[in-house]
C-alpha cells in the first residue's frame, strides 16, 4: 500500500543536477528564442502536423506562445511530482530496505522524462517558427 511506504528525501547526484540544469536551460532557451523571433514570425503559422510531418492546420502566430507556456507548466508539474516518489506506482512492494534505491531510480526516470519533454517542445517551437 502507498500509505505504508517510507517517505525519504533522495539526495541529488551530480548526474541528477546536470539533468535538472539542462532541462531548465532548454526551457529558458525555448522562451528566449520565441521572444526574440516573435516579431519575424509570419501572421499565419503551422499549428498541427500529421503523422508524415506535413502541416495540416494553420493558425495565428499568437498560438506559438502556448508552446513555452505548456512546457513551463509541464516542467513545474514534473518537478513537483518528483518530490513525492513514495506516491509513484511501482511493480513490487516498497520496503524500508529497497525504498531508497527504488525512489532514486524513479526520480531519475522522471528527470529524464522532463528533459525529453523540454527537448520535444523546443523542437516543436523551432519547427513552427
Amino acid at each position: 500500500m502507498k500509505s505504508n511506504r517510507p517517505i525519504l528525501k533522495i539526495e541529488l547526484t551530480s548526474f541528477d543536477k546536470v539533468l535538472e540544469l539542462v532541462s531548465i536551460l532548454i526551457l529558458l532557451f525555448n522562451v528566449i528564442y520565441l521572444a526574440i523571433s516573435y516579431q519575424s514570425i509570419p501572421e499565419i503559422i503551422p499549428t498541427h502536423f500529421n503523422m508524415a510531418g506535413k502541416v495540416d492546420a494553420y493558425g495565428p502566430k499568437s498560438t506559438s506562445i502556448s508552446l513555452p507556456i505548456i512546457s513551463l507548466v509541464l516542467y513545474i508539474g514534473l518537478t513537483i511530482l518528483n518530490r513525492f516518489p513514495h506516491q509513484f506506482n511501482y511493480i513490487g512492494e516498497i520496503t524500508l530496505d529497497n525504498a531508497a534505491s527504488q525512489y532514486k531510480f524513479a526520480t531519475r526516470m522522471m528527470r529524464v522524462i522532463k528533459l525529453i519533454v523540454m527537448i520535444v517542445f523546443l523542437v516543436i517551437t523551432i519547427s513552427v517558427i
